[in-house]
């Protein structure tokens, strides 16, 4: 950017009006850093939107496919490519509901559970606001009944950049009356996710449609 008068660097110019007021050349051109021989920075940015149709083409194109765009190269199409996932994820957030009843859990999760195998055990993944964020499997049996691994339930929540969670299993039998193991299992939960700085918010026991939280 140093080929570029000072007030006139996008870099410069983003600090000083802050992003919005920028054109899309210039946003790009910070994440692009550089120029290349004959064009600066803005130039090239301008360049690269041409050919992929603006900035909506631009984060829909792989990464090999903006590596082979002139002036980008590996360290342009990666800062691109992190800036759309980035965008991607704070959309999705913005259109995920707040968890805010028990019932608007078991609505999440029930669905997910009766796809699965009879053994499985899923973490759902909230983050501060209690955004559902992702339901990740976990699953171990022991004689047929499934089993919470509560190590590998606090990995994945963290994992994940989860502040809080809820993890749910199946009971094959039919009813979703908890067993002492269920209650062992949810205080070992409560108190480990307490000690990591994370927001244990339920745990549900699911037999087809029924579902029951457990208190420990």
């Amino acid at each position: 950017m140093a080929d570029l008068p000072t007030d006139q660097r996008p870099r410069e110019r983003l600090f000083r009006l802050g992003a919005a007021l920028l054109t899309d050349a210039e946003l790009l051109a910070v994440l692009l850093g550089t120029g290349r021989a004959g064009r600066n920075v803005i130039d090239v940015a301008a360049d690269v939107l041409r050919a992929t149709g603006g900035a909506a083409g631009l984060l829909a194109i792989p990464a090999a496919g903006l590596t082979a765009l002139p002036g980008v190269g590996p360290v342009g199409a990666c800062r691109i490519q992190a800036a759309a996932e980035l965008a991607r994820r704070a959309t999705k957030s913005a259109d995920t509901p707040r968890i805010s009843a028990r019932s608007e859990l078991a609505a999440a999760i029930v669905p997910e559970l009766r796809a699965c195998d009879e053994h499985a055990v899923l973490v759902i993944v909230l983050d501060r606001r209690l955004r559902l964020m992702r339901i990740v499997p976990v699953a171990e049996s022991c004689e047929g009944h499934a089993v919470v691994p509560v190590a590998d339930v606090l990995q994945r929540v963290v994992e994940a950049s989860g502040a809080a969670f809820a993890v749910a299993h199946q009971h094959p039998g039919g009813t979703t009356r908890p067993t002492d193991a269920d209650r062992a299992v949810t205080a070992e939960l409560r108190t480990a996710a307490a000690d990591c700085g994370l927001r244990f918010l339920d745990h549900l026991i699911v037999a087809g449609d029924a579902w029951a939280a457990v208190r420990a």
